[in-house]
């Protein structure tokens, strides 16, 4: 008699009601894990993604069954970031010095200016923009590695997602990536997770399970440039942006 979703369209972590009414039947299955039901009943569901339940009734000579579709829109949030706001950072003091422009990187491809986040189900995508272009140079800076590099020339650009679960950091840099689940997690991205378009960054990876709740993305992009073996002092460059600015990981 009739099968339907109200609402038919939710936000991700959203719930809906589901309801039915059969009549005429001795066995009533719905699939996507409910199962077996009464002739006559209602379920609240909580589909991640865009989900169509299939009711199939039967008796003795008859079997029927009809469709319902429910619509999951992505979580979606962007952050914006003002220009001109890339700073370098004393490494002996830790001071700060909002810059322009440096002798040793073109200081626009620094420059954060939006970052998205949008997660359908347990896939997530995140993005970066900046001034300039994303720039290729040096590899990921693995500060837990026991093979420590005697100089470093390295522009890194990065992504930290918080979830109800886990704390997610993504690395970018010179065409490779990695992911960092909790802390001790660590996984190589392939090429087919992450693209360069000109002043655009986007990697997408999975998350470990689809209960978990968005909370917030934080994004950095950075220049470190250094020479261990030598015993000049000044020598050490930092430069970073950060968004939301008044963040730091």
């Amino acid at each position: 008699m009739s099968f339907d979703i109200e609402p038919a369209i939710i936000n991700q972590g959203e719930y809906a009601n589901l309801s039915w009414v059969v009549i005429s039947s001795s066995s009533v299955n719905i699939d996507n894990g409910i199962g077996v039901v009464a002739l006559t009943g209602h379920r609240t569901i909580q589909p991640t993604h865009t989900t169509t339940y299939i009711l199939t009734a039967s008796n003795a000579t008859t079997t029927k069954s009809s469709t319902a579709t429910i619509t999951v829109k992505p979580i979606q949030q962007t952050i914006t970031d003002g220009m001109e706001d890339v700073s370098s950072v004393d490494y002996l003091t830790g001071e700060t010095t909002v810059i322009t422009s440096h002798p040793d990187i073109d200081v626009d491809n620094l420059d954060l200016v939006q970052a998205t986040y949008t997660q359908q189900g347990i896939q997530v995508t995140v993005s970066l923009r900046v001034k300039g272009n994303i720039e290729n140079r040096g590899k990921i800076i693995d500060p837990n590695s026991e093979d420590i590099p005697t100089a470093l020339n390295t522009v890194e650009y990065g992504f930290q997602i918080t979830t109800s679960e886990q704390v997610y950091s993504v690395s970018y840099s010179n065409q490779t990536s990695q992911l960092l689940i909790g802390g001790n997690e660590q996984i190589n991205l392939t090429s087919s997770d992450f693209s360069v378009v000109g002043n655009t960054l986007t990697i997408s990876f999975a998350l470990k399970n689809a209960v978990e709740i968005y909370l917030k993305l934080r994004v950095a992009s950075s220049f470190t440039k250094a020479n261990f073996l030598s015993n000049e002092t000044g020598g050490m460059v930092y430069l970073s942006d950060y968004a939301p600015n008044l963040c730091s990981y």
